[in-house]
C-alpha cells in the first residue's frame, strides 16, 4: 500500500488498514502495532513542538499515551493475542481519536505500520485511493 504524503488522511480507509494488519501473522502484526506505537510517539513529539502548550493539547497528549499503554501492553512476549483482539483495540483507538481529534494522527500511523509489514513480509503493495 503506498500512500503520498500529500494524500489527505481524512480520506483513508481507516478499517481497510485495520484488517490488513489484522490479516498478517502473529509476529508480522506485533511488529506492525510496534511500528504504529513509535509513530504515536512521533505525533506527540509533534503535538509538543507546535509552540503554546495548553489544555487541549494535554489533552490530545494524554490520550495518545493511553492510546501507547494499550498497544505496548499487547506486545508481551507471551504471544496470547489474537488478530481480533488486536483489530477491536485498533478500532477503539480509531474511535477515541475521532472523539479527540486525533484521527489523522492515528490513520497516518496505521498507513506506516500497515506499509512496514507488507514490505517485511514482501508482499506486494497496491496504492490506497481515496474514496475506497
Amino acid at each position: 500500500m503506498t500512500v503520498s504524503r500529500r494524500a489527505n488522511p481524512a480520506e483513508w480507509d481507516i478499517e481497510m488498514l485495520i484488517e490488513a494488519l489484522g490479516n498478517l501473522d502473529n509476529r508480522a502484526r506485533a511488529g506492525a502495532l510496534s511500528v504504529f506505537a513509535h509513530h504515536l510517539t512521533v505525533e506527540t513529539r509533534l503535538l509538543l513542538s507546535e509552540g503554546a502548550v495548553d489544555q487541549p493539547i494535554i489533552d490530545r497528549v494524554r490520550t495518545i499515551n493511553e492510546f501507547e499503554h494499550h498497544l505496548t501492553s499487547r506486545l508481551h512476549p507471551d504471544g496470547l493475542r489474537s488478530a481480533g483482539g488486536d483489530m477491536s483495540l485498533l478500532r477503539d483507538i480509531a474511535d477515541d481519536a475521532a472523539r479527540c481529534g486525533l484521527s489523522a494522527a492515528v490513520k497516518r500511523g496505521l498507513v506506516i505500520a500497515v506499509q512496514n509489514a507488507l514490505v517485511a513480509a514482501k508482499k506486494p503493495l497496491q496504492r490506497i485511493d481515496a474514496g475506497t
